[in-house]
């Protein structure tokens, strides 16, 4: 995802240090073609601070110049190719020429057009024919092996041949760029056939218990684990559900303690974002249900996973959805701003230690979009300033439950979101539709 000179660059670099010729003005040329301010040993050291940031500014952007860019491309402007080529030639009288080309596990073989003609004055030479064929100048392969097959006293044009290696060369390419899956060796289990209710449920997901605090009509509600106390003693346990960070860098116990102090208050059901929290919350015999951090994508995943109920990743399709194969409660995010990076360093600390941040806020990037950051667990949530809706659009995402997720709207806009949903009306805000309509490559 860099430019190919930085590529040139970082490993003109690399190669210098490692022979100890690494020198200052390789360092100022690789910070000029790429390059973020705010250089850290935070990782390293386990300080974190606003220090640890980088930034990439407009200064850094434009210190290339074209001078430097242009010598940093000389050096793979010949660079040797790195696919190595089986070439197998048969040209045999009354057969259409064949040309056989294996690489990195995969085999092609075209043939020619023409059949080759008695040689009238010069007949053709294996050397001749094994040249043009190897012939292989602006393309990612060289020649290490070529077998040929001539039978004497023939000729075959010089555009044929090259058409020939073309046409190989092109067809290799081309298989070589499908995705290839190695085979499953474990044993899968067998699916189950989806069936859905006529009508969906409604899920609701909040932030916190104050944003939900007028809500009455759902068919569950999803709350911060955190505020378990004050989420049964508004919302009682029938339809609570109780939501474990996606993330605890060594805050297990603490994780442990919420989990039992939970069952103790009778909620019955845990939502989690990675498999630890998953078989914690099952030790301590609770239902689970599978968040976003656990990015169920397809039928085995979901059969897999140790929960009664799924949240399926965001990135699936709408037609992928559709062809689910399960026997377990699924839904989909209808609306909701999605998170986009989650960070253990917190993009909000500015000289305040957290007990003294109120754990909200944004960042803005270099356009001006404001990202909603929110704090939890000693980590912090950057979520995308757009959010994702398809509550018009309801009835093409075939699922057991629509889930709003909230995290940063106020009390009002959370109403206002929900007359939407139930009237399947548009969305008067910028929003996305993800990727529902496109999915993932």
């Amino acid at each position: 995802m860099k430019r190919p000179e930085y590529v040139a660059a970082s490993v003109s670099a690399c190669r210098s240090a490692l022979e100890g010729d690494y020198n200052a003005a390789q360092k100022a040329n690789l910070k000029s073609i790429f390059s973020r301010q705010g250089f850290t040993d935070g990782y390293l050291t386990a300080k974190r601070g606003r220090e640890m940031f980088g930034a990439r500014t407009k200064e850094d952007v434009t210190a290339a110049s074209g001078k430097l860019l242009g010598e940093y491309a000389a050096l793979y402007a010949k660079e040797t190719p790195l696919v190595p080529l089986h070439i197998c030639a048969h040209v045999t009288k009354d057969s259409f020429p064949e040309l056989t080309l294996k690489a990195l596990s995969r085999t092609v073989t075209v043939q020619a057009n023409a059949l080759p003609q008695a040689a009238i004055k010069r007949e053709l030479t294996k050397q001749e024919l094994s040249e043009r064929f190897c012939k292989l100048g602006g393309t990612q392969f060289f020649a290490e092996k070529a077998d040929i097959t001539l039978e004497s006293g023939l000729m075959l044009p010089a555009s044929e041949i090259n058409a020939l290696r073309r046409s190989a060369v092109a067809k290799l390419s081309e298989a070589l760029s499908e995705k290839h899956y190695p085979p499953i060796s474990a044993q899968l289990p067998p699916l189950s056939k989806t069936k859905l209710p006529e009508k969906k449920s409604l899920y609701l997901r909040f932030a916190d218990t104050e944003q939900a605090k007028s809500i009455t009509s759902f068919d569950k509600i999803i709350l911060p684990i955190e505020q378990a106390e004050q989420a049964v003693r508004t919302f009682g346990t029938d339809k609570l559900v109780l939501e474990t960070p996606r993330v605890f860098f060594g805050l297990e116990e603490k994780l442990i303690s919420l989990l039992e102090k939970a069952k103790a208050l009778g909620v019955e059901e845990i939502a989690v974002g990675n498999i630890g929290a998953a078989h914690l919350a099952r030790e301590r015999g609770f239902r689970v249900m599978a968040g976003l951090g656990m990015n169920i994508f397809n039928s085995h995943a979901c059969a897999e996973v140790p929960s009664e109920e799924i949240i399926l990743s965001p990135e699936m399709s709408t037609s992928q959805i559709a062809a689910l194969q399960t026997d377990k409660v699924f839904g989909a995010i209808l609306y909701g701003s999605l998170p986009l990076m989650i960070a253990r360093n917190c993009p909000l600390q500015n000289g305040r230690k957290c007990e003294n941040c109120d754990k909200k806020g944004h960042i803005t990037d270099r356009k001006g979009e404001k990202f909603p950051v929110r704090c939890r667990f000693g980590a912090s949530e950057i979520f995308n300033p757009h959010a994702l809706y398809m509550c018009d659009k309801a009835e093409s995402v075939h699922t057991h439950f629509s889930l709003l997720y909230f995290t940063n709207e106020t009390a009002d806009e959370v109403k206002h979101i929900l007359k939407l949903y139930k009237t399947k009306g548009p969305a008067d805000f910028k929003f996305t539709r993800g990727l529902y309509a496109k999915g993932v490559n």
